[in-house]
């Protein structure tokens, strides 16, 4: 009675484990989390090998593309948060965004338009990001590069977007004016 009794319970034991796992394969919905997250941390490591330059050169490519992409998770992980931006006047009063409010102000500052020598109108800062393929040696120094209205910045050995100049009618478009 008592062997009857163990071998019926390892029987269950063994059928009860067999269908649990055919439920986790045949779970559609265990599999789409599992590569959803695989998928996002793929991601996310792309991005991180992607935006850990320390040569200039290189991290402009990337912000470029991610520029001319509209990837602003990447545009983000190129950001030194919270961004400052101010007025075109050095007198003009700072203002430091974070992420919450970064897209935002990314596609104001995008639609900015502005002259470059020898343009009879004005282009928008995107044309001109679009445009920049090869910078000049006199905009980046050792810790530092400027390139447009954007400035960016050598920080823990990584570059970064760290400062955005923005013209008066975009500072009152973020401010809702």
């Amino acid at each position: 009675m008592k062997i009857s009794l163990l071998l019926l319970i390892s029987l269950i034991g063994i059928s009860s484990c067999g269908t649990k796992e055919s439920e986790t394969q045949n779970n559609p919905r265990e599999v789409v989390k599992k590569s959803s997250v695989q998928a996002t941390t793929a991601v996310k490591h792309k991005i991180l090998e992607d935006t850990s330059h320390t040569d200039f050169t290189l991290y402009w490519k990337s912000f470029r593309q991610a520029i001319i992409e509209n990837d602003t998770a990447k545009i983000m992980a190129l950001t030194q948060f919270p961004l400052e931006t101010r007025g075109p006047f050095d007198g003009d009063p700072i203002v430091k965004y974070h992420k919450k409010y970064f897209p935002q102000l990314l596609s104001a500052y995008l639609k900015e338009e502005n002259y470059l020598p020898g343009d009879t109108k004005p282009t928008s800062f995107f044309e001109q990001i679009k445009k920049t393929q090869t910078l000049e040696p006199e905009t980046i120094q050792e810790n530092w590069a400027r390139i447009g209205n954007l400035e960016f910045n050598k920080i823990s050995n990584r570059w970064r977007l760290t400062f955005a100049y923005l013209d008066y009618p975009t500072i009152e478009k973020l401010q809702g004016k």
